[in-house]
């Protein structure tokens, strides 16, 4: 006898197939076991399984974003479904498209005590663009299940790719029995005519398009910000071009994506250099791509700013934090500059950018000299193990450490490809969401971390292990965190000791051998301990480096870097 639990996940498994989904993460329990089997049976899908939610929901981020397809989610009921929701989250802020599926008990079980069980109907709320809750599964005659099945499927995918990216949520109610009575399963596979998802494409009226051209070219000192995750809205090829052509100088944010080695108008440590120089000229025209910059330095000092301000983005969240923006093109970036037909303005430097040219290069000579006299600082640190770091993928962590980039690192190499995950900026699932980032990645995989962040995350470690997923992890660890080291807040102890700054004092060599993970310890930054590093990432392809560091020295270091008296 046909089991419809079966017969209805099949048929929602086939169309979401047809639909060029390839990624199905699927999370152990008894509930949703009609889709752990439809979903693992169907060839071409690459099913993975964990045993923790919230783990799996930032892999399957990292997944979604490097693929640029929605990864399908699948739980059981209960507290699992909740563990979903610090993913669901940053995937509606930085919108990922994932397709959640969560098991439910029937309809009449919901509201008398059956265990494990909570009110899963709209549970994500505004967080997820699209939500339904099915009909239970029957064999009732004069219903269409294929097609009423095939159509949901379909507005998932569309709502999770358009025309802004980001999660939805399927909750899929199950009577028992949840298992079929034979183990052959052939009889569900059943042909059908699947539904086709067309997705449309903006285009520009070319009038717009000249009249970006228009301002650009009348601008006497056109800047483009390029914020976080840029690269994933233009290519190199097409931002090169346009860049060259209009003669921008282009501010980069330290995870946009972007390196300074495309042109000197590339200017990577923008806030020190507006710490420094208050009379440097300003621009008259700005142009985003990408989120707004994180630095609170270039933040401030835009406030003020009074010209016209352009976001390129098709994306349906206005990124303008500090409210200056007046214009919103909305296109994607990539498409619309690929549309612009642009004639050279010319390419020397206009008399505007050049003080901003020669204050980054004499900041990059700077720390070339400087950064050596304190090889323990994890400014000095981080500017030591990136120049070790090329020909791969470097995954970024959040909190102290894309700052320390932006204000002490003023190259990286043109063969490393950074990524990070910003769309809320949370250091949880850090781990979890580099592994998923990586499993395609054809290409040595960095996660730099800070302590905190890599205990938030340790069960991902018996994924990474038992996946052989390519990773090397390295820890920044000052035994708390030190982000709030910089803030006010950081002279009042306590309470800082106890709530701000934990010191936890655990072993990371202990969780590595648990995990039978090569560890190496790095107490001091030196040739010996560069060449340690080299060598175990040589020897294996998976590693865990811990880099002894202290929050308060690094922090009193870096205000004294930062407050020299630099002549330029």
């Amino acid at each position: 006898m046909i089991n419809p639990n079966i017969q209805w996940s099949f048929i929602l498994a086939q169309q979401f197939r047809y639909l060029d989904i390839e990624d199905i993460v699927i999370c152990s329990g008894s509930r949703n076991s009609p889709l752990t089997l439809a979903f693992n049976d169907i060839e071409n899908f690459n099913c993975h399984s964990f045993i923790d939610e919230r783990s799996a929901a930032f892999f399957a981020i990292g997944l979604a974003k490097n693929s640029y397809k929605p990864v399908i989610l699948i739980s059981t009921s209960g507290t699992a479904v909740g563990n979903f929701y610090p993913a669901i989250m940053e995937a509606k802020h930085a919108n990922i498209p994932l397709i959640v599926i969560t098991a439910d008990r029937s309809h009449e079980d919901r509201l008398y005590g059956a265990n494990q069980t909570t009110d899963q109907i709209k549970i994500y709320g505004d967080k997820v663009k699209w939500f339904v809750d099915l009909a239970t599964p029957s064999n009732s005659n004069g219903v269409d299940v294929k097609l009423y099945l095939k159509k949901i499927a379909a507005q998932a995918y569309e709502h999770s790719m358009f025309d802004t990216n980001g999660p939805v949520h399927i909750n899929f109610p199950f009577r028992k029995p949840l298992e079929p009575t034979q183990l052959d399963l052939t009889e569900y596979r059943i042909d059908f005519k699947p539904i086709k998802v067309i997705l449309p494409e903006y285009t520009f009226d070319s009038k717009y398009i000249k009249s970006l051209i228009d301002r650009c070219t009348s601008s006497s000192f056109p800047i483009l910000l390029l914020g976080p995750d840029a690269h994933r809205e233009i290519s190199k090829d097409v931002l090169t071009k346009f860049v060259s052509q209009l003669n921008l100088t282009v501010f980069v944010d330290p995870l946009s994506g972007f390196k300074s080695d495309i042109s000197d108008r590339f200017i990577l440590n923008y806030d020190v250099i507006l710490s420094k120089h208050d009379d440097l000229p300003t621009p008259d025209l700005i142009i985003q791509i990408g989120m707004m910059p994180i630095s609170s330095v270039l933040q401030n000092w835009l406030s003020k700013y009074k010209h016209d301000w352009i976001i390129i983005s098709n994306n349906s969240n206005f990124r303008d934090s500090i409210s200056k923006s007046n214009i919103w093109y909305k296109a994607h970036p990539n498409s619309f500059f690929s549309q612009t037909p642009i004639t050279s303005i010319g390419n020397e430097p206009n008399q505007s950018v050049k003080p901003w040219i020669e204050k980054n290069q004499f900041y990059s000579k700077y720390l070339d000299v400087e950064l050596k006299k304190y090889p323990n600082f994890e400014g000095s640190i981080l500017f030591e193990l990136m120049q070790k770091m090329t020909n791969c993928q470097l995954i970024i962590g959040n909190s102290s450490i894309p700052r320390l980039i932006g204000e002490f690192i003023s190259k990286i190499d043109s063969s490393t490809v950074i990524n990070s995950m910003r769309g809320l900026s949370g250091i949880d699932g850090m781990v979890s969401y580099s592994l998923g980032h990586s499993l395609n990645f054809h290409a040595s995989n960095f996660l730099l971390i800070g302590d905190l962040s890599f205990i938030h995350d340790l069960n991902s470690l018996l994924f990474m292990k038992q996946n052989n997923i390519s990773m090397h992890i390295v820890i920044i660890n000052n035994n708390g965190g030190g982000i709030f080291e910089r803030l006010p807040i950081s002279k009042f102890d306590p309470p800082y000791e106890k709530f701000l700054f934990h010191k936890h004092n655990l072993n990371f060599e202990n969780i590595a051998k648990s995990f039978n993970i090569p560890y190496l310890k790095i107490e001091s930054m030196t040739k010996v301990s560069l060449d340690s590093f080299n060598k175990n990432i040589v020897n294996n392809n998976q590693s865990i480096t811990e880099i002894l560091t202290n929050a308060k020295t690094s922090e009193k270091i870096r205000r004294e870097l930062l407050s020299k008296n630099l002549k330029f």
